[in-house]
């Protein structure tokens, strides 16, 4: 069995975007600043955040999750890790060959 990866190398980069917090792909090894924009929580009221799926038309499609800032992150991180982590990890599963 493979080691498993640091999740901190393995569930992408989070920066801030306006109110928004963006959780990002890595780029490949050669060009790490090159991320990509995959989840986003967004402030909804009251210390709570929502959370959305970039789609790939670039549009944020939400996600019935919703809560403090530590849940909606955590709740991103198990559902969607495996979107986050950086090609290379992925073995070049997430391209097709043709």
């Amino acid at each position: 069995m493979a080691p498993r990866p640091d999740a901190r190398q393995a569930c992408g980069h989070v920066r801030r975007q306006a109110d928004h917090i963006v959780i990002e792909q890595p780029g490949p090894p050669e060009t790490p600043d090159h991320a990509h924009p995959v989840l986003r929580l967004t402030p909804i009221g009251g210390f709570r955040f929502g959370l959305s799926l970039r789609r790939h038309t670039n549009r944020w499609e939400p996600i019935p999750v919703s809560g403090l800032l530590a849940e909606v992150f955590a709740s991103a991180v198990a559902m969607f890790c495996a979107w986050l982590a950086p090609e290379p990890l992925l073995g070049g599963t997430s391209k097709t060959d043709h």
